[in-house]
């Protein structure tokens, strides 16, 4: 517990709190904010509709309620036209997920838009809001300090989505954590499943990745791994609030449809329109501020895993580098290297064995010097003393190669597999790193390095 008020009271002046205050009085939690309309505030409230919308019917699971270990309790009731820290006024739902629920809201005193996350009780949630705060925190007192040329120099607003003020509400049940931030666009998972195949136009893979990388390398420069890459995690930059707008005006003309129960409403989520901003780096949970310490926790989606993570040995950096090979592989084929139909296995040591197999059909047997890095008992389930394969689950003929026969030609085939060829490899330290990639001549088009923001128009842009 110490630790905690410890690590909360080094980052709550930048989230606007008295160290003091946070570890004196609330002994390790976040400020307390009674969800209020006492206050008077600067812009007057939203009067948001309390009738005109479709009811569904009580059986139908709405969002939430669709994940497998959903449980009510656990979520706390936002209600639309509710008030939060006596400043935020919530004005349409924007998404759900396992550890929290996202919703648009006015701030009624610093006036535009602010997007806030309302988690899962503190004893359900496998989100670790303290190292975002952490993070948070170190990057921007770097950024502070930064004045000299650079690569990887980036602007701190445009480049990373953290959050901008943290405090905790009571529910019903107990206490929930609430995380504002500035709005953002769309996932690069929508923007990629709105092409053909779900796959990114090849000339468009640079675009993304330059801008990545680049906000990459300022985190590992100055000792922070993100341990989460993926689409899912890069949202667009807005370039104005014109469609929060819409949203906002299309919830007081026609009111989400929702389904209205005794002790809450579960509202359907506005759809995030597709925009013209480039990528943000966002969802800093997982992220690690890497110091003497061995970092071995389990991170990333289960088909992402770099070899390291699946035998709980130690990581650094090289996580994200193995990250980024994998999203890049998704961009350009829409499937996953790994585990491409992972869904069908039912048990953990099913997982495992597939992907170690996968990877030693694609990597070759891992080197003797990696397995004798790792913990005995994670390796002798699946090699020999010398490296070779023993799992039970046969090695499939897949290559690298085979799999981008589809994919490049010529050349550009040449660089992609050898640009995939760099990044997987059993042991981390062989990984290049951040600039490297990003001056692969798989990602220079035209030889030449470009900065620029995605251009992209879509069906999908419509508020719905």
């Amino acid at each position: 517990m110490r630790a905690f008020v410890s690590r909360f009271a080094k980052a709550a002046p930048y989230l606007g709190f008295s160290s003091t205050r946070v570890t004196q009085r609330y002994l390790g939690t976040l400020p307390k904010v009674t969800t209020s309309r006492s206050t008077i505030p600067l812009l007057p409230l939203r009067q948001l509709p309390t009738s005109g919308f479709v009811k569904v019917d009580k059986n139908v699971d709405v969002e939430e309620e669709r994940i497998s270990d959903y449980e009510a309790k656990n979520y706390y009731p936002v209600r639309l036209g509710e008030v939060f820290a006596h400043k935020y006024q919530v004005v349409s739902k924007l998404g759900f997920g396992t550890n929290n629920t996202t919703w648009l809201c006015r701030d009624l005193i610093g006036h535009g838009f602010k997007v806030m996350k309302v988690f899962v009780l503190a004893e359900e949630c496998f989100w670790d809001f303290t190292e975002e705060v952490d993070v948070a925190h170190h990057i921007k007192g770097v950024h502070k300090r930064i004045d000299e040329p650079c690569w990887y120099k980036v602007d701190y607003l445009s480049s990373f989505g953290f959050p901008e003020e943290a405090f905790k509400i009571d529910g019903p049940s107990g206490s929930h954590t609430c995380l504002i931030y500035r709005p953002l666009g769309t996932s690069f998972t929508e923007i990629q499943e709105s092409f053909p195949g779900g796959k990114l136009p090849p000339d468009l893979i640079p675009y993304v990745l330059q801008p990545v990388l680049r906000s990459l390398g300022f985190l590992h420069e100055n000792h922070v791994v993100h341990a989460d890459i993926c689409a899912d995690n890069l949202l667009q930059t807005l370039q104005d609030d014109s469609f929060l707008c819409e949203i906002e005006e299309a919830e007081l003309t026609s009111p989400i449809a929702r389904k209205v129960l005794d002790d809450r409403e579960i509202y359907y989520s506005r759809k995030i329109p597709i925009g013209r901003g480039g990528p943000t780096l966002c969802q800093f949970g997982h992220s690690r501020i890497i110091d003497k310490n061995n970092v071995t926790d389990q991170i990333m989606d289960v088909c992402n895993r770099p070899p390291e993570v699946i035998f709980d040995a130690d990581w650094g950096n090289e996580v994200d580098i193995w990250g980024i090979g994998m999203m890049v592989w998704k961009f350009a084929t829409g499937t996953d290297l790994f585990l491409s139909d992972y869904d069908h296995f039912d048990e953990v040591f099913d997982f495992d064995a597939h992907h170690l197999a996968e990877m030693v059909s694609i990597m070759g047997p891992p080197p003797l010097s990696f397995l004798e890095c790792t913990h005995a008992w994670e390796t002798e389930n699946w090699f020999d003393e010398k490296g070779n394969w023993k799992g039970a689950v046969p090695i499939p003929e897949i290559s690298i190669i085979d799999k981008a026969a589809d994919l490049y030609h010529g050349e550009n085939k040449t660089l992609f597999t050898h640009f995939m060829s760099k990044i997987m490899t059993w042991e981390h330290d062989k990984r290049p790193t951040v600039q490297e990639i990003a001056s692969h001549e798989f990602l220079r088009p035209n030889g030449e390095w470009f900065f620029q923001q995605i251009n992209l128009d879509s069906e999908k842009s419509r508020v719905s």
